[in-house]
């Protein structure tokens, strides 16, 4: 223990009851002790984000197709001409009357 004195000071820190105790799994985030679904998935995933525009996109009036399509260009994740093609399907990539 000479050679550790930061190991020293944790052990002697550490009391050991001479009462036989059967050893109990504590959840440390719970108030009880005792873990829930929702806790140890708030735990893994976190609180998600609160954004104002998601339910009216995500709402029922609007097909779920044209949502993903919408949260697609909001996030600049729309497929691109060679994902397509590679998919099956064929766009124009340039405009036919102006040539962009």
């Amino acid at each position: 223990m000479i050679s550790f004195p930061v190991v020293k000071h944790f052990a002697e820190q550490v009391t050991i009851s001479v009462e036989d105790f059967e050893d109990k799994l504590v959840w440390r985030k719970s108030n009880t002790g005792e873990i829930s679904f929702k806790e140890a998935f708030l735990f893994k995933y976190g609180v998600g984000q609160n954004v104002k525009w998601a339910k009216s996109l995500w709402s029922l009036d609007i097909p779920p197709s044209q949502s993903l399509a919408i949260w697609r260009i909001m996030h600049n994740i729309v497929p691109k001409d060679e994902m397509l093609q590679s998919r099956g399907i064929s766009i124009p990539s340039m405009c036919s009357s102006c040539n962009i």
